[in-house]
């Protein structure tokens, strides 16, 4: 699915629901294939995290992928994802800026990320769209919920260590 180019993405609502990383862990992931449409409520609804920053690194297409935590609970994981410049190109404008400017507030904070993994420490405030994606890496949450895109990160105290 495209970041907010798909056939649903006039559901989506924008409106960030606060929610904790523990709640999103718990939600279930539909069964069977959506065929590429969103799993309604969770893949249409923008959720606002806090989160304990684990772990960052840039794919081969260039998206980042970010590890977070509830904080003080770095075993309670999931990941975040932040666009490259190729995705969503047919989602609004205004979309589109957030997507770049929340990923400029990533490299901003935290430094460029890399091909390879880089620890992070730190807080972070975080808000994207739910998506159920696959559960790939040590830090993806059980039953595969994402933030992607992230629309908004704000830092606190990012350090990045290798």
């Amino acid at each position: 699915m495209e970041r907010l180019a798909d056939l649903d993405r006039k559901e989506v609502g924008f409106v960030p629901a606060p929610v904790t990383i523990a709640r999103l862990r718990q939600l279930h992931q539909p069964s069977g294939d959506t065929e590429g449409r969103r799993a309604i409520p969770v893949e249409t609804t923008t959720y606002q995290i806090r989160a304990g920053l684990i772990a960052m690194k840039r794919l081969s297409n260039h998206d980042i992928r970010l590890a977070v935590s509830a904080p003080g609970q770095r075993s309670k994981a999931m990941n975040v994802a932040f666009p490259g410049s190729h995705c969503g190109r047919r989602a609004r404008a205004r979309r589109r800026v957030e997507m770049r400017r929340a990923r400029s507030a990533l490299i901003a904070a935290c430094g460029k990320p890399t091909r390879r993994r880089s620890r992070l420490t730190g807080t972070a405030e975080i808000t994207g769209v739910g998506l159920f994606g696959r559960r790939t890496g040590r830090h993806s949450a059980p039953n595969g919920i994402e933030l992607s895109p992230v629309l908004h990160f704000k830092s606190f105290r990012c350090r990045q260590w290798r």
